[in-house]
């Protein structure tokens, strides 16, 4: 009889560590696929300063909402719009934004960046250059 026991008691332990490493295994799983902007710092006005069009900004992770200054912003050349976009998302992806929106606070368009494809304007065609 004691080996019946015995046989028993080992079946439950392996069924048991089984089931701790399962879900171990998918803790670990669901914690890898959280979006990438679970761990991001919120981001105000105050850390974009240094970039003069910038007017408003909300932070919704994984992304980053810009309002930029209507009037700066059309002054600008492409060039300097890009790079305005560029230096925004700089910042946004150091604090683990995956993506940057910008428009003006008219609510024309401005840009856009993301950390693979870079800074992108979105205005109609024949924008100043």
């Amino acid at each position: 009889m004691r080996s019946t026991e015995h046989g028993r008691f080992n079946r439950r332990l392996k069924i048991l560590v089984g089931l701790l490493v399962g879900s171990a295994l998918i803790w670990i799983g669901v914690r890898s696929v959280q979006p990438s902007g679970a761990d991001s710092v919120a981001l105000t006005t105050d850390e974009f300063t240094a970039i003069p069009s910038v007017f408003h900004v909300t932070a919704r992770p994984p992304s980053l909402f810009v309002e930029l200054n209507a009037q700066e912003w059309s002054r600008m050349t492409d060039r300097d719009r890009i790079e305005a976009l560029e230096a925004i998302g700089r910042i946004a992806g150091r604090a683990g934004y995956s993506g940057v929106h910008a428009r003006t606070e008219d609510g024309s368009a401005g840009g856009q960046w993301f950390p693979r494809s870079g800074a992108d304007l979105l205005e109609k065609p024949g924008r100043r250059t």
